[in-house]
C-alpha cells in the first residue's frame, strides 16, 4: 500500500488553524511550527549520530578484542551482545540490521578517537590479529595522551 504524500502549505502570516486537517486536506504550518519541526529533525539527527557513535565504539571493542575476527562473527557478536545499540541505529528488523552491519564492515572506516587512526573494520581486525600490534596500539594511545596533556599545559601557560 503506497503512502500518499500530503502537501504542506506554509503560512507565514501566522494565521491560526481553525481545526486539524482531515485526511486528504492540505496542512498549513505557521513559521513557528515549521521551525519547530526543523528543530525536532535536527535533534533526531543529533541523537542518531550519537547512537551510531555508540554502536561504532562497541563494534571497535569487539574488533580490538577479537584477535582477527571476521565479518560474520563480528556482525553476530554485535547483534547478540549489543541488540539495543543495533536496534537504535538500524531498526528492529534483524535481516536489515544484519545486512547493514555487513555493509558497515565492508564500506565504512572507523577513526579511533584514542589513537586518531582511521582504518576500515577489516583493516582494524587484521591489525589486532597480531599481538605485537596491540602493544604498538597501546603505546600510540599513551603517547597521544601525553602529547595532548603537554599541549593543554602549554596552552594554559600561554593564557
Amino acid at each position: 500500500m503506497d503512502k500518499k504524500i500530503e502537501p504542506i502549505i506554509i503560512d507565514f502570516d501566522n494565521q491560526p488553524m481553525a481545526k486539524e486537517p482531515m485526511k486528504g486536506e492540505v496542512r498549513r504550518l505557521s513559521r513557528e511550527a515549521l521551525i519547530q519541526e526543523q528543530e525536532i529533525d535536527l535533534d533526531n539527527e543529533s541523537n542518531m549520530e550519537k547512537e551510531k557513535e555508540g554502536l561504532e565504539h562497541v563494534a571497535f571493542l569487539i574488533v580490538k578484542d577479537g584477535d582477527g575476527i571476521d565479518r560474520g562473527a563480528w556482525v553476530s557478536e554485535l547483534i547478540m551482545s549489543y541488540p539495543q545499540e543495533v536496534v537504535a541505529v538500524f531498526g528492529d528488523d534483524p535481516f536489515d540490521a544484519e545486512g547493514l552491519l555487513a555493509d558497515m564492515w565492508d564500506c565504512d572506516n572507523y577513526e579511533d578517537p584514542e589513537s586518531g587512526v582511521s582504518m576500515s573494520w577489516e583493516e582494524w581486525s587484521s591489525f589486532f590479529s597480531v599481538y605485537s600490534s596491540k602493544t604498538v596500539y597501546n603505546a600510540l594511545v599513551e603517547l597521544r595522551n601525553d602529547y595532548n596533556s603537554l599541549k593543554a599545559e602549554s596552552n594554559r601557560r600561554e593564557e
